[in-house]
């Protein structure tokens, strides 16, 4: 699980999940726009950004898994 770091001003605030992060956001406690990174040092991207491509990986997982029809492949 990939943890993640908020910028508050000047500062890097983290280790987050990005599940906890998603609460926040749904509580009002950050915005979408809050700047985002899984390195205290950047590159910083939008929360929104960064659920949109969360999701979509999320999306691409459940699209690659298929039932097997016992041949092993």
């Amino acid at each position: 699980m990939t943890n993640y770091y908020l910028k508050r001003g000047d500062k890097a605030i983290g280790r987050v999940p990005f599940e906890r992060l998603d609460a926040l956001c749904k509580a009002g406690k950050i915005q979408e726009t809050t700047s985002v990174a899984t390195s205290a040092k950047g590159p910083w991207i939008s929360f929104r950004q960064l659920r949109t491509e969360v999701n979509s990986v999320s999306a691409d997982n459940l699209g690659s898994t298929k039932a097997s029809d016992g041949d092993g492949l």
